[in-house]
Parts: C-alpha cells; structure tokens; sequence
C-alpha cells in the first residue's frame, strides 16, 4: 500500500466517523438564541431578569434633561448663560419659539421613559415572583411613570397618554388628552406607588416618601 492510498483511507475513515455522529446531534443545535442581546421568549424567568427590566427603566432617567444635563435648564433663568447656544436656549431666552429652536429632547425622552415602563407593567405577570412582589414592582414602576408623564405635562400640558405599550403604529395614533386629564393620571399612578411602596428611608430605588414629594409637587405646578 503506497503512501496516496493510505491517505485516502485515511480520510474515508474520518469521514465515516463524523458521519456516524451526526445522528446523535439534537436538531435545535444550530438554533440559538441572539448572542448580542437579551431574547424575549426566554426572558422574565426569573427575579433577576425582572430587575434588569427595572435597571433598563431606571437608566431612562439618564437621557434627555433628567440626568448631568439638567444643569443647562439654568439657562432659562438668570443664573445661567448659554454662550454656545447648544439647545437653542440662547434664543428661547430672547423669547422666540418656534418648531425648529425647540430641542426635541424635552419630547423624546420623556416619552421613552414612558415605553420602558409600559414595556415592563405588560410582560411583569410573565415573571414567577410573588403577587406581593410584582405589586411593590408595579408601585416603583407606576411611580416612574408618573414621574415622566409630569415633565411632559409641565412642557406641553395636554399630551398623549399611553397606558399599555402599543403592538402597531395605529394603536400608537390615539388623540391627545387634556392637561387636566394627565394630571389626573399622573395622581392615579402616584397614589398607587404611595399605597405599595416601602415607607423606608430612600437607597437608590422610589419608596413611598418619592411618590409623596412628586404628588405635593403637583399640586403645586396646578
């Protein structure tokens, strides 16, 4: 036998090797989930996942005018000046409002905000946690809620109000409510988070006392 056929058998009995794994594969082999994001059917299985829907929630309060950025509403007062004129404060300042110079900023991420916290109240039933727990869930993210929905009302009054997350882009087109109607929501949510949130001293997450101040708040801006 020279050295090609010994190669070729070789190579015959490698072949027949694999071959005779591939029966024993499990058919859902190639079938996997997205390695660069998280799955929805394989999501909300557990506490952990519902608190890293509720860290998502949260870290809306980053974006827009409610987190390092808020320092620059100074400058719709005296106690700042906007020499670069980034939001087009400089000339909000000077009175003169129009649909281009105002910064969609104080639309857009409130509004975020809004379907994060939809997007969590719709799937949190999925989560086998404790109806005690997804209540004190719900009053955290109702608060929040709330919360965006009274920056909203402070910006435009009358908005758009948004209960559930929409499936399609005609759900999404419903008629805007009145501002007395939003402050009626936003006293709803907010009544609710003072009735099942822990009356404890404040660590990082709303408690009872939050819901309150907001509430007082909003009465004050009416």
């Amino acid at each position: 036998m020279n050295s090609i056929q010994s190669k070729y058998i070789k190579v015959i009995l490698i072949c027949s090797m694999l071959a005779g794994l591939l029966p024993a594969c499990n058919k859902s082999f190639l079938d996997k989930n997205p390695l660069d994001k998280v799955s929805g059917e394989n999501f909300w299985l557990s506490e952990a996942d519902v608190n890293l829907a509720l860290t998502g929630v949260y870290q809306r309060l980053q974006n827009g005018f409610f987190g390092h950025r808020k320092l620059w509403l100074d400058t719709y007062s005296d106690n700042a000046y906007d020499r670069h004129s980034f939001y087009s404060f400089g000339t909000l300042t000077q009175g003169i409002v129009n649909s281009s110079n105002v910064t969609n900023a104080f639309y857009n991420a409130p509004y975020q905000g809004v379907a994060a916290c939809n997007y969590f109240l719709d799937n949190l039933d999925k989560a086998p946690i404790t109806d005690e727990k997804k209540t004190t869930y719900r009053a955290e993210v109702r608060f929040l809620r709330a919360f965006f929905y009274f920056d909203l009302v402070q910006s435009f009054g009358g908005v758009v109000l948004y209960k559930t997350a929409p499936k399609t882009v005609d759900e999404a087109k419903i008629k805007q409510s009145s501002k007395e109607e939003v402050f009626a929501f936003i006293h709803e949510e907010l009544d609710f988070a003072i009735a099942n949130l822990p009356d404890v001293a404040y660590t990082g997450h709303a408690v009872k006392a939050s819901a309150q101040a907001i509430k007082a708040k909003a009465f004050l801006v009416q």
